[in-house]
């Protein structure tokens, strides 16, 4: 199947807004730059140091030059909208929705249709040797990069649909819907470590020498790669949590709550919160100094992110162990906090200003007093009688 490259039209030309958006506490200002071109949500982007690629459910894929802000090029020919792609500097490999892999070349000519997935391609990543694929039919497939040819399936390699995957060198990590995320072999399909403790299935995940970082719903697990023990749970999010990247010790999250955060992993503590996306947070990558995430909103956002030195890094994360500190403290004396006793006031008849009880002529009430006189018995008169204190009442 040949796919054609087109030049975006007048209608659809992508186009940059320079701007700024919210940054931690919503007084100091990041420089960003928006993206605008797709006709609906932005899935995945990748970037290098010159060139965004992203691909969306309105089914194309988008190239775009990163300093002028303009779609340089536009890839038709998926049948469904476009789920996850990378890129090289020669070739661009994308998955969707209507199960399919494809290999484009950087003018935009679709060179090869992989298949053999049965459902959605949710994730694939690629190295030097091989491609690794993951899809909602719960298999991971993995591809020659030089033939395109099918070595090896892994399957059922998640009780449930495959969402996230991150390959690094002979071992690749994916997460399912069956709530864990799980460490293979690429050479020979063995699983090695299982990662579970999330309530939720697992939507995006990341690795490094020695972590793992899974998100799941509203948190953010971060593992010993080794031990599998849980090392944090991160939590700040008000929403699903739906991308993930990691670099060093810095982990950035989007989430449906519109918002991206940067985590301390070493520490377990978020360091900044960036707000400028409309809509939920779908996709987001980084490196020392860019950050570029895609949303519901339908754009793209390109931030100015220098990392941060240890002295800030340090005081941002004494500013959140004060915070949790306080929020912990005002929880305990929340608990700890006696119910209030209710006011006890003792019942005593009404009385007018002559000392005369003001009585009622419903039943049980002091107007059915009956009074002892003379042997003879004589029942309350009518409503509103007054009855003096005085009166002898046998």
């Amino acid at each position: 199947v040949i796919g054609d490259a087109d030049a975006p039209d007048k209608k659809n030309k992508g186009s940059g807004v320079t701007g700024t958006g919210t940054l931690t506490d919503g007084k100091k200002k990041t420089k960003k730059r928006g993206f605008l071109g797709h006709n609906s949500r932005v899935i995945v982007v990748r970037f290098d140091s010159t060139t965004i690629v992203s691909g969306s459910v309105d089914r194309t894929i988008r190239v775009w030059n990163m300093r002028s802000g303009e779609c340089v090029r536009m890839m038709q020919g998926h049948t469904g909208g476009v789920w996850c792609l990378q890129f090289d500097n020669y070739k661009v490999v994308s998955g969707a929705w209507d199960t399919t892999i494809k290999v484009w070349d950087m003018k935009g000519v679709c060179l090869r249709t992989l298949t053999g997935h049965t459902d959605t391609v949710a994730c694939l990543e690629y190295n030097d040797e091989v491609l690794v694929s993951g899809s909602h039919d719960r298999d991971l497939r993995v591809w020659s990069v030089h033939e395109w040819e099918l070595l090896r399936v892994i399957p059922n390699a998640h009780e449930g649909s495959v969402f996230c995957l991150h390959l690094i060198g002979e071992c690749v990590v994916s997460g399912g819907n069956d709530r864990t995320a799980r460490l293979w072999n690429v050479g020979t399909g063995e699983l090695e470590k299982r990662y579970a403790g999330h309530s939720h299935a697992v939507i995006a995940v990341r690795m490094n020498e020695h972590m793992v970082a899974t998100a799941s719903w509203d948190t953010i697990r971060v593992f010993d790669r080794t031990t599998e023990l849980c090392q944090h749970v991160l939590v700040g999010h008000m929403g699903r949590v739906e991308t993930l990247w990691l670099r060093q010790n810095r982990l950035i999250s989007g989430s449906r709550d519109k918002l991206l955060k940067e985590w301390d992993i070493r520490r377990g503590h978020c360091v900044r919160t960036f707000k400028g996306h409309t809509a939920p947070v779908t996709c987001v990558q980084f490196n020392d100094r860019v950050m570029v995430s895609g949303s519901d909103d339908h754009t793209i956002q390109m931030w100015d992110v220098p990392a941060l030195a240890d002295s800030e890094m340090d005081q941002a994360t004494r500013m959140a162990e004060l915070l949790e500190s306080a929020k912990l403290t005002k929880r305990r004396q929340e608990a700890n906090k006696l119910p209030e006793k209710p006011k006890y006031r003792p019942w005593r008849p009404k009385q007018d200003r002559r000392g005369s009880i003001v009585t009622s002529s419903r039943r049980g009430s002091l107007a059915n007093i009956v009074e002892m006189r003379g042997g003879g018995q004589k029942r309350g008169a009518a409503k509103g009688r007054r009855v003096s204190i005085f009166d002898s009442i046998d």
